[in-house]
């Protein structure tokens, strides 16, 4: 019998390559279906997240104390109270004027104090600090002399305070208007409404000033299904990544049309509002509010310069504030500056309430001083 050759015996050995090609291909599949099966998961995370990020766009802790405005589009309930809303200790009062406030006012400027108004959206009405935190609160706190009034209001731009201002403010003399501002109320007085509730919108046509989308539609305290699925595409991290960075570059704000047009608006609204204050026998003054993000990159804003050319035209007192926080650290304005969602904190408040102080000081020389009455 004849012995077989030892190759025939057997199976032929698979060549080395195409055997660690198989270990490579079992492999690349495993962590492409593991790369996928992370993706879906991620994906789902980011859906749900925008999902929740669009209901607290259009459900504002403002709706708690607010109230539908046909003028406005909202405004404060007048008396009304929440405990608590922005956290343990951090409560909002409405006196029955519609001011946050802890005292009702008499139209007249008490005997012996200076009464300053102070004029603006959720950063002068103090969003996430207590009554007393505001730096309206403080100023007052500072200076008893001073009776300071917060006419504040979460989402308001430039046009509402101007609105407010000419329908209420005349119920209250004053001494001081300061009208408290940041970048994004220049942007907000031409839409007609505010992440999904209707709002008056300011236009100029022809050098005349317009108000538009009165009376304004009343919708406050809900939102259309197209408003929520609006607000969810934008959350999305697919429209981000798309849409990029849609905080226009401070040092080019001021270089195309829109830009031209927005300080053209801006310019009839503080024209009207510095004219009745002095008409009321008030000395009106322009406090520029910085942001977080100016702040920590260390950007000017063209609105800021914008302004302070406007004040000296019109001869108007202003005080930009971003040089007051040039000098803290990265982490002073996280920590201690700023609150998360980019309002200031009880310090950031009270550097505001010191500052204003020292120029009211300085630059009113009918100001009575802190030591007393007039």
């Amino acid at each position: 019998m004849t012995a077989r050759p030892a190759e025939q015996s057997m199976a032929a050995p698979v060549p080395l390559p195409r055997r660690l090609l198989g270990v490579l291909l079992k492999t690349l599949l495993a962590s492409c279906a593991a790369l996928c099966a992370f993706a879906l998961l991620e994906g789902l995370a980011s859906l749900w997240i925008a999902a929740d990020e669009a209901q607290l766009v259009v459900v504002l802790p403002e709706q708690s104390h607010s109230r539908y405005d046909e003028l406005l589009g909202w405004a404060h309930e007048p008396g009304a109270h929440v405990a608590d809303i922005y956290g343990p200790g951090r409560s909002i009062t409405i006196n029955s004027q519609g001011l946050r406030a802890l005292e009702e006012y008499t139209s007249e400027v008490p005997a012996g104090r200076f009464r300053v108004v102070c004029l603006g959206d959720s950063f002068t009405m103090g969003f996430g600090v207590d009554d007393h935190d505001t730096f309206a609160a403080q100023l007052q706190a500072l200076c008893p002399t001073i009776q300071a009034v917060n006419m504040g209001m979460g989402g308001y731009g430039l046009g509402q305070d101007m609105l407010w201002y000419e329908r209420d403010g005349d119920a209250l003399a004053a001494d001081l208007l300061v009208f408290a501002f940041i970048d994004a109320d220049f942007y907000r007085t031409e839409l007609s409404e505010f992440v999904g509730y209707p709002k008056p919108a300011i236009e100029v046509r022809d050098g005349e000033m317009l108000v538009t989308n009165v009376p304004v539609p009343r919708v406050f305290g809900r939102a259309s299904f197209g408003r929520r699925l609006h607000n969810f595409v934008e959350k999305t991290a697919l429209s981000k990544l798309l849409a990029g960075d849609d905080e226009p570059a401070p040092e080019t704000e001021a270089d195309d049309d829109a830009a031209v047009t927005m300080f053209d608006r801006a310019e009839h609204i503080l024209d009207a509002v510095v004219e009745l204050a002095r008409r009321r026998h008030q000395r009106p003054m322009l406090l520029y509010l910085p942001t977080k993000k100016l702040v920590y990159f260390k950007q000017r804003s063209s609105i800021s310069r914008w302004v302070a050319d406007y004040a000296g035209r019109r001869s108007v007192l202003y005080l930009d504030l971003q040089p007051a926080f040039s000098d803290f650290t990265p982490a002073e304005l996280i920590e201690e500056i700023y609150l998360p969602d980019n309002h200031f904190g009880v310090r950031g408040n009270g550097i505001i309430a010191e500052r204003l102080l020292e120029t009211i000081a300085s630059r009113l020389p009918d100001f009575p001083g802190c030591d007393g009455p007039r």
